[in-house]
């Protein structure tokens, strides 16, 4: 049986107005979640009552590209 192509997760937070709010790059495959202190270039805190969208894309080895997104409001 052909074997997988290893592949990473790239994450990325936007606030409702667009506004980027953190990302982290190159989480391992088996990663099943990413506490907000690891991202990268993200505020202290989330904002309450605030709308916030995360893109989630996992990349191959070749280069192939998948993506999904959610929402949010912070509590």
């Amino acid at each position: 049986a052909p074997t997988q192509a290893p592949h990473t997760y790239n994450l990325y937070l936007y606030d409702e107005n667009s506004q980027f709010s953190g990302y982290a790059s190159q989480l391992p495959a088996a990663t099943t979640s990413v506490p907000f202190s690891a991202l990268s270039y993200a505020p202290t805190s989330l904002t309450a009552a605030v709308t916030y969208y995360w893109y989630l894309y996992a990349v191959d080895a070749d280069g192939n590209r998948s993506a999904s997104s959610a929402y949010f409001t912070a509590q």
